[in-house]
């Protein structure tokens, strides 16, 4: 109902107004409805009835926005994660192009997974600090 009086009678669109210009423009808009300053077209039952309809094409805008927005986010996580795969399987391929790790299960692999976690560690260590 507020909506439509701000459109018809004040030629203003509420989406274009700020928080607090909506309070005070609500507060008047209230006072006015409650001593019944109002032109009589605004108690209407019809006019009630349009502001509901109204009202309730706006719920389901709003429903349906929260469930476009959530879709999205989650179209836009999946999309990241495909990327990170992607990139990580790249940087692994060149990092074996530039240097073959050793065969599995042989002393020389075992002594590389002990230098990576040593590094790793000390990594942590310093960062730590």
């Amino acid at each position: 109902m507020f909506d439509m009086y701000l459109d018809i009678q004040k030629g203003i669109i509420m989406d274009d107004l700020a928080e607090d210009e909506v309070k005070g423009r609500w507060k008047s808009f209230m006072r006015k409805w409650n001593r019944g300053e109002l032109a009589e077209g605004w108690y209407d039952p019809a006019t009630l009835e349009k502001a509901r309809t109204n009202l309730a094409q706006m719920q389901a805008q709003t429903k349906l926005a929260a469930e476009d927005a959530i879709a999205a986010r989650q179209d836009s996580r999946a999309q990241y994660r495909s990327e990170l795969r992607s990139h990580k399987s790249e940087i692994k391929y060149l990092q074996e192009e530039v240097a073959p790790r050793a065969e599995p299960g042989t002393h020389e692999r075992r002594m590389e997974k002990r230098q990576e976690a040593a590094a790793s560690n000390r990594a942590f260590a310093e960062a730590k600090q």
